[in-house]
């Protein structure tokens, strides 16, 4: 379990272009994250924000989708 405001890189996945992952995993994480009631956000590559879900967008004050390919450090 998590504590405080821990970030780890769970994996890497491929991706197919800038803020989208591949196929189906796109779909499945999606879903995956959206389902956790911590707060979850997940970066390419490039450390722009692929998505995020609920919690963590409220945890930062914006609303659903408004970070999707903003940089990190926008955080």
């Amino acid at each position: 379990m998590f504590k405080g405001n821990e970030v780890r890189r769970v994996k890497s996945l491929p991706r197919s272009r800038p803020g989208k992952i591949h196929g189906d995993a796109d779909r499945n994480l999606s879903q995956f994250v959206g389902s956790l009631s911590e707060p979850i956000a997940v970066f390419d590559g490039s450390e722009r924000i692929v998505l995020m879900n609920g919690p963590a967008e409220n945890l930062f004050g914006y609303r659903q989708g408004e970070l999707r390919d903003q940089k990190m450090e926008l955080l």
